[in-house]
């Protein structure tokens, strides 16, 4: 090849390089507008639910609703994450729906049917039977999430700590019973001579509820045995009392037997908890004792004491 010949195809490779590096600095220019991958926002199993900033059927605040009751909620108010940070809750089942959900109709029947599975085969076979008396509570709420695309329409089901509060950790891996839940999830309420009300477990409290009478009307005995055998199924404390640092507490309802104390447990009449038609089982700290955590699956593990 002659030196001209060389020195022409050099200078041609220079001019091509050129033009790349040329292109590459000031951007490539393509006709056209971008396109978001369909389903790119959609959840799976497993993540978490990190925040929820729309509307939504369930309270964020104040006393939660039945357990048992799912909200609905669109797309667009709700952000994912993969559990690394604190959350509100956790996707537990995932699935496309053609033509029901698109553009976030409201239907929460799905949802409902997957919390009531998991009411029926996990967390009520970790607190075993409820017995005639006592159906136990932990005020965990389910949320349908629907899609906002009628070209990719899908639902997701979630799991939401009471009042949608934030926490870390996992109350799905919990319900195995191997783990305690986290600290959220539970029943706990502020009592003093003036009120009795719902408050986060992560605050100090003095009581925690585990179950709700199946009728009103009982029987304080049969009511007090059938109470402590649902809190030591709940919380596997080998000690219900925890060595005098808590107590059995029955209220509400109606108590055929008389109140007073009774094997250990205090006995409440009706006026004893606001509205209270149906009695309620507790633990009561006794003395200045508060708790800032769950007794749910405590075990054999340190009390969560203020």
């Amino acid at each position: 090849m002659s030196n001209r010949r060389l020195g022409g195809v050099v200078l041609l490779v220079a001019v091509l390089l050129g033009s790349l590096l040329v292109a590459r600095i000031g951007g490539v220019r393509i006709a056209g507008s971008a396109i978001a991958v369909p389903g790119a926002g959609a959840p799976r199993v497993g993540d978490c639910v990190r925040e929820i900033s729309g509307p939504v059927t369930i309270p964020s605040s104040g006393a939660p609703p039945p357990t048992g009751s799912v909200g609905i909620v669109g797309e667009s108010s709700v952000s994912f994450s993969r559990c690394a940070e604190q959350h509100v809750g956790e996707v537990v089942a995932f699935r496309m729906t053609p033509g029901s959900t698109a553009a976030g109709a409201a239907n929460s029947d799905w949802c409902s049917e997957v919390a009531r599975g998991y009411q029926s085969s996990s967390v009520w076979r970790i607190y075993g039977p409820p017995g005639e008396l006592w159906n136990p509570v932990s005020n965990h709420e389910f949320i349908a999430i629907l899609s906002a695309s009628p070209d990719y329409p899908w639902e997701a089901c979630a799991v939401l700590a009471p009042g949608m509060e934030l926490y870390s950790g996992s109350y799905v891996a919990s319900l195995p019973g191997l783990l305690p839940p986290p600290a959220p999830f539970g029943s706990c309420r502020s009592v003093s001579e003036a009120s009795d009300t719902w408050i986060s477990c992560t605050s100090p409290h003095r009581v925690q509820e585990f179950g709700v009478a199946v009728e009103a009307g009982m029987s304080s005995r049969d009511a007090v045995a059938a109470c402590r055998e649902l809190i030591q199924a709940v919380t596997g404390l080998p000690d219900v009392n925890a060595g005098g640092l808590l107590k059995i507490q029955v209220v509400g309802g109606s108590s055929p037997a008389g109140g007073g104390d009774f094997g250990g447990a205090d006995l409440g009449g009706a006026d004893a908890i606001e509205s209270a038609e149906f009695g309620r089982c507790r633990l009561i700290a006794t003395g200045p004792t508060q708790l800032i955590g769950t007794l749910i699956g405590i075990g054999t593990g340190k009390l969560p004491l203020a």
